[in-house]
C-alpha cells in the first residue's frame, strides 16, 4: 500500500509559512520545535490510513480474508511465521451420497440422493464430514477457518480471539455461509 501522499515534512512547511525577512535559523528551530509533536500525531495518522486502505481493499476471496487476517493478528501469534488458512467447500470435499434404496452402511448423517424426481422429497438429512476415526469433531461448515494459536493473556483468550475474529470475517462475508473457527 502506497501512503506516500500523505507524508507531510514540516521543516518545508514552516520555511513556506515564515516569511523570508524573519527567517532565522533560531527562529526556524523555534518553530521545528513547536511543530514536533505534530510528527508523532502525523506518524499515528499515516499508521491509521495504512489499516484503512488494507481493510477497503480485502474481500471475501479466501487469499485476501487469509491475508488480512495474518495482517491483523500476526502480533498475537506464538509462532510470527504460521498463517491462517481458509479451507473453502469442505463440505465437496467430504461428502458421500448415498440412494435411499441402498442399505445404511454409512455414518450417521450424509446427503441422500433422490432417484425420483419428486419435489417432494428432499435432501432431507444434514451432512457431517468426518475425517479418519474423527466422531466428535466433525464439521457442518461451508468454510474452515484454521487459526494459529496465541499466547494467551489474562486479558485476552481464546474465545476473545474467536470473537475478534469472527467480527473481521462477518464484515466481508457478503451471503450466509456457515463457517467455522478453528484453532490449530
Amino acid at each position: 500500500m502506497n501512503i506516500a501522499r500523505y507524508n507531510i515534512d514540516n521543516n518545508k512547511v514552516i520555511c513556506r509559512v515564515i516569511p523570508f525577512y524573519l527567517r532565522g535559523r533560531k527562529l526556524i528551530l523555534l518553530m521545528e520545535a513547536c511543530a514536533h509533536p505534530l510528527k508523532s500525531i502525523h506518524t499515528e495518522f499515516k499508521k491509521w490510513a495504512l489499516e484503512r486502505m488494507i481493510e477497503a481493499s480485502t474481500t471475501s476471496q479466501a487469499m485476501s480474508l487469509q491475508w488480512y487476517l495474518t495482517h491483523v493478528f500476526q502480533s498475537l501469534f506464538i509462532d510470527k511465521k504460521q498463517q491462517f488458512r481458509i479451507i473453502p467447500d469442505t463440505l465437496s470435499l467430504g461428502a458421500v451420497i448415498y440412494d435411499k434404496e441402498e442399505p445404511k452402511t454409512h455414518s450417521d448423517n450424509t446427503y441422500l440422493y433422490n432417484k425420483t424426481n419428486d419435489p417432494a422429497i428432499e435432501f432431507t438429512e444434514q451432512i457431517i464430514l468426518r475425517y479418519k476415526d474423527e466422531t466428535e469433531n466433525s464439521y457442518n461448515a461451508d468454510i474452515i477457518i484454521n487459526a494459529p494459536k496465541i499466547q494467551e493473556t489474562a486479558e485476552y483468550d481464546n474465545d476473545n480471539y474467536i470473537n475478534d475474529i469472527r467480527k473481521r470475517v462477518d464484515k466481508y462475508m457478503t451471503t450466509r455461509i456457515a463457517y467455522e473457527i478453528k484453532i490449530v
